[in-house]
């Protein structure tokens, strides 16, 4: 199963929650392949992955080496993958990659050889699919998995015109996409007051896009601005409940969490 986070800015916790999600999902027992996809870097950075992301040295022509970490969560393991790089590199990687054939080969074969159960991916805010190198991981992902199941989680934070921008993001981005995604979740993430404070504002974002998940995530200040170590990031009471019912197949059921 592969699960896609986005965002429609940046700030919002997007790749806190998308490492949350993989990490819970890993003490389950779970093999988990996390593509790093943010111009940040801010997992594989968490990682200690220094090489240049396999983009980024496809990109530049190098024979692709130490751009992911395995990192043994629990009983389960979580394989981190870094797609770019910070800086000129990351520009100039992303505005005029030309090896998409040498791309499609060596990720297509990397793919392949992995035998993981989810993959989620933490997307650069304000995504565009044209001219994107990012689309080619997406096409390369279907070609070797045509019949995967693909979910898609929306992050805003609790400010009502960016869950009003937030809708019409992803409603943009869905009709460009190069995979056919079903939704999960949409997230609003660092609630300040109480839960139901914000009810009507993950009711809006659920029957605008048809989330059949709305999940308020809670400001928990051990998390913000987390820089540790992957192994001593805490997973919030929210996350994990999510990961449980994406563990049982529950994805159609409408519900606040």
């Amino acid at each position: 199963m592969r699960i896609a986070f986005h965002a429609y800015k940046g700030g919002v916790g997007k790749s806190t929650l998308s490492l949350m999600l993989a990490k819970a999902l890993a003490e389950k027992g779970k093999k988990i392949l996390f593509i790093d996809r943010d111009m940040m870097n801010w997992t594989s950075q968490l990682a200690k992955i220094d090489e240049d992301g396999l983009l980024v040295q496809i990109a530049f022509g190098k024979e692709p080496k130490n751009f992911y970490k395995e990192i043994k969560i629990k009983d389960g393991s979580l394989k981190i993958v870094k797609m770019f790089s910070s800086g000129i590199n990351f520009y100039k990687a992303f505005t005029e990659f030309k090896k998409i054939q040498e791309f499609y080969n060596f990720y297509e074969n990397f793919l392949r050889k992995e035998n993981f159960d989810y993959m989620i991916l933490d997307n650069p805010v304000f995504l565009t699919w044209d001219s994107n190198p990012i689309k080619y991981e997406t096409m390369a992902f279907k070609q070797v998995f045509p019949n995967e199941k693909a979910y898609v989680v929306l992050i805003s934070d609790v400010l009502p015109f960016s869950i009003d921008d937030s809708i019409v993001y992803l409603r943009r981005i869905s009709a460009e996409a190069p995979l056919d995604w079903k939704l999960l979740a949409g997230i609003i993430n660092m609630a300040i007051e109480e839960k139901e404070r914000y009810i009507e504002s993950i009711k809006k974002l659920m029957k605008e896009l048809g989330f059949p998940k709305g999940v308020i995530v809670k400001f928990y200040d051990s998390v913000f601005q987390f820089h540790g170590k992957i192994e001593d990031l805490s997973i919030v009471p929210e996350i994990r409940t999510l990961a449980e019912r994406i563990i049982n197949n529950d994805m159609k059921e409408e519900i606040i969490l």
